[in-house]
């Protein structure tokens, strides 16, 4: 109820906000405390609230047009940026009834330095008031070209303590991604006038170490490619910035592989995985262009493998099949025992992993045997998955290998451990969900042998599916092999009534007649024993529809009686 209570409760709790903004120490602790004060002006998400308290929100919004005034004038840039967005959603929410929103953003449109914080830091949607996201960007980027033509050597100093001021507070921020227009801005000046860009840098080393690739990138592909080059080499020399030396080539697009190859040694003698996977990013963007860097990729996780590092799989998603394609064996057992390492196989993987699948698909199945293997080691919260749930993309490759592929994988039967009998019969399930001619092809053959362990090994498989019809033949070949096993008939019970998700209160009723419909041509098989089983299977079918019924029944009767009552 919107009344005095809830009134003083919105109020006391803004005092608090406005106090513990005064307290906090950093950007990021202020932006939080803005973003809290900014739910004051909220309504409702329904549109049943009442006019009552509409109105203590529109005063609570009145409360904070007054605070943002008291304290945009001295405010950073990142917070102007704050206040000046939750302006616009005020007017938007409230038609009428605002007071002094004027004068709040005229004190930020006043402000010279925020208003080229905002063309250098935000996202489209957020900059620029009744601009789309390509006329912002337009905008955006005429400005950057405006400020270039007015940097000059006379300029330097203003513009060097404005460049400055754009990132002073850039370590205290969350998201840092917003920085792309400064970073187009630094590009296009090493571009377009590198003897500033090179002095930028000399002067301002330190403070601009995070955006120093976008700087000699810029010097590269301008008409001081030298420049940068030396610049790269002294820094490589010196051991510094190496993960902007290793990046570099992803953004001029070209590979200067001895110049790589410095960064590639300075970078494995001092440890330096962020180097050494930005060498990966940037063989695996220019290799179809350039057909360079194949031995020091491979190079490159193998030392990575020495660290336990798997970053790279990143980088190498979706784009990487042109390298992935030329490697030989020995390059990819390299890459093979780095993915070892990684806890779990998710789609980026599987596209990598598909191009050995098509290629040299045993070599693949060994690889997640090898996983098995590891994860038998491990304890469960380490979270170590051997093998997906489902495949998305491996399926395809490994299937139509399916005779190599199953073969490799009933190998995995032979150890008597219980994880390679459970992932086994998974990825298998995984691979074929389906199922396949060659599978029951061999599944039978292995009936028909003398393993010894061929029951557990079928039916470990069996129990991966879900009851369908294509696992009858295997089933009927199970039973010919062991008729009297009372045992055996249970299990395969058991996997003939199997079934996925159902829907309703009679939905495993449903399901089990639906399992007795399809054991019908059971009955008519030539083979007595089969006939038998038939019968046998469809009284227990019988009795579990029964049971499921009755407790059916109960329960739509308890929930009658609970409404009723």
């Amino acid at each position: 109820p919107a009344g005095d209570t809830v009134k003083k409760i919105r109020e006391r709790t803004i005092n608090f906000l406005k106090k513990l903004y005064l307290l906090s120490e950093t950007i990021y602790e202020k932006q939080k405390v803005l973003q809290a004060l900014g739910q004051a002006t909220y309504t409702p998400h329904t549109e049943d609230y009442t006019p009552e308290l509409e109105k203590i929100i529109l005063e609570n919004t009145n409360t904070l047009i007054s605070y943002y005034s008291s304290i945009v004038r001295e405010a950073d840039n990142e917070i102007i940026k704050i206040i000046e967005e939750q302006s616009r959603w005020f007017v938007k929410r409230f038609q009428r009834g605002l007071k002094n929103i004027k004068k709040l953003r005229s004190l930020i449109e006043k402000n010279a330095e925020y208003d080229m914080y905002k063309v250098f830091v935000g996202w489209d949607y957020h900059s620029f008031d009744d601009l789309d996201y390509h006329e912002a960007e337009k905008e955006r980027k005429q400005k950057i070209e405006e400020y270039i033509k007015q940097i000059t050597d006379k300029s330097f100093l203003q513009w060097q303590k404005k460049i400055l001021s754009i990132i002073k507070n850039y370590c205290q921020l969350e998201d840092r991604g917003q920085f792309q227009y400064f970073n187009i801005f630094l590009n296009e000046l090493g571009k377009q006038k590198p003897k500033i860009a090179q002095k930028l840098i000399l002067k301002n080393e330190k403070e601009l170490e995070p955006f120093l690739l976008h700087l000699v990138a810029g010097i590269w592909q301008g008409k001081e490619k030298g420049e940068a080059q030396r610049i790269l080499e002294n820094w490589i020399k010196k051991g510094k910035h190496l993960s902007a030396c290793a990046h570099i080539f992803e953004y001029v697009k070209e590979i200067d592989e001895p110049l790589l190859k410095k960064v590639y040694k300075k970078a494995t003698e001092q440890n330096d995985m962020n180097a050494l996977t930005n060498i990966i990013c940037s063989i695996v963007s220019n290799f179809e262009q350039s057909k360079i860097g194949k031995d020091l990729f491979v190079d490159t996780i193998r030392e990575l493998t020495k660290h336990k590092n798997y970053r790279w799989v990143n980088y190498i998603c979706f784009r990487g099949n042109s390298i992935l394609g030329v490697l030989n064996k020995n390059d990819w057992k390299a890459v093979l025992e780095n993915l070892l390492i990684v806890p779990s196989i998710d789609y980026c993987l599987e596209e990598i992993l598909s191009v050995i699948a098509q290629n040299s698909p045993k070599e693949l199945v060994t690889f997640f045997y090898e996983r098995i293997k590891i994860q038998a080691k491990k304890k469960r919260e380490e979270g170590y998955d051997a093998i997906p749930f489902d495949l998305h993309k491996l399926n395809e490759p490994l299937s139509q290998n399916a005779k190599d592929v199953i073969e490799e994988i009933l190998k995995w039967f032979k150890k008597e451990n219980r994880l390679s009998y459970g992932e086994g019969g998974h990825f298998l399930k995984a691979i074929f969900p389906a199922f396949h001619q060659e599978l029951e092809n061999q599944l039978i053959k292995l009936l028909r042998s003398k393993n010894k362990n061929k029951a557990k090994i079928v039916l470990y498989i069996l129990h991966s599916y879900k009851g369908e019809t294509f696992l009858h033949n295997v089933c009927k070949e199970f039973i010919k092999q062991y008729p009297k096993s009372k045992k055996y008939k249970q299990e395969l019970f058991i996997v003939l009534s199997q079934m996925g998700v159902v829907w309703g209160e009679y939905g495993f009723v449903k399901g089990y007649e639906r399992k007795k419909q399809e054991i019908q041509e059971w009955k008519n098989d030539k083979n007595k024993v089969i006939k038998k089983f038939a019968q046998e299977y469809e009284s227990y079918l019988s009795k579990r529809i029964d049971y499921e019924k009755k407790g059916a029944d109960e329960d739509i009767e308890i929930r009658k009686r609970e409404f009723e009552g």
